[in-house]
């Protein structure tokens, strides 16, 4: 239902890393709240980050598109994390503003599949997880 957030990481040192966790909050945070913004009758989109690394590099920049699957309604769509982002201070608001690039891209692309999408729905989990992280991360950053 809804969004599907994942990444695929080009190297070991990923595991454990800011940007692992970044990403794996962001899809925690999407499971408790999907259900409170998107409708189970939309289109689904599967988000997948493409995290540079010591084994594999990023051959693409941006957005791209991936498989689409007309019966299941689901679209692929991958983003590439720039190196760069790996040691920002917003890494945060790097990842989720690739994902509402993303969501604006899969929506043009299931809307010529004649799938319906709510793309504002879905753009207002995004800003409501990435608050639920960004509060998080306060929260782990705060000195006891």
């Amino acid at each position: 239902m809804g969004l599907y957030i994942g990444g695929i990481f080009g190297g070991p040192e990923a595991e454990g890393s800011e940007v692992f966790r970044t990403i794996c909050a962001l899809s925690q945070a999407k499971e408790t709240a999907q259900t409170h913004f998107v409708k189970p009758t939309d289109g689904e989109l599967d988000l997948v980050f493409h995290v540079p690394g010591s084994m594999l590099s990023v051959p693409f920049e941006g957005i791209r598109t991936g498989r689409l699957s007309k019966k299941e309604r689901i679209m692929q769509v991958q983003m590439a994390v720039p190196e760069a982002a790996l040691k920002a201070p917003n890494l945060l608001a790097i990842l989720t503003d690739l994902l509402r690039q993303a969501v604006k891209v899969g929506k043009q692309h299931l809307e010529k599949k004649q799938i319906d999408f709510q793309e504002e729905d879905h753009l207002r989990l995004i800003d409501h997880i990435e608050g639920l992280v960004a509060q998080q991360q306060a929260a782990t950053d705060t000195p006891e």
